[in-house]
């Protein structure tokens, strides 16, 4: 669905354990990119992660990447509750890539799933 409406074709990125989620990826070019999150059949059903588990095909959250390239995103945290939004506690992901590596990153996204994100 998302080839035919926007004529990019997204690639195979790789599955959520415990999550219930998998993934593909659009790039946007240099550095950007969208991430596209589906619930994974052969995984528990009831994925709730970050939207997932809503009927049909909507923006559930977002993510942004600190302009300098510094991965410290506390202060970016503290900005965003300063502003009037908690998006709660920083957590730690990984998951797998196709070619074995381990992808790791940091997320505070425990209001995303409540629908009321920025």
């Amino acid at each position: 669905a998302f080839e035919a409406l926007t004529g990019v074709r997204p690639s195979l990125g790789g599955q959520h354990p415990g999550l219930g989620t998998h993934n593909a990826l659009a790039s946007l070019g240099e550095g950007r990119y969208l991430e596209l999150l589906a619930t994974d059949p052969s995984q528990p059903p009831g994925a709730r992660w970050l939207g997932v588990g809503v009927e049909g095909m909507h923006l559930s959250t977002w993510c942004a990447r600190r302009a300098d390239g510094d991965g410290q995103v506390e202060a970016v945290l503290a900005a965003a509750q300063a502003a009037g939004y908690d998006a709660g506690s920083m957590k730690n992901f990984s998951r797998q890539s196709k070619d074995g590596k381990e992808l790791r990153w940091r997320l505070a996204a425990e209001r995303h799933s409540a629908g009321d994100m920025p």
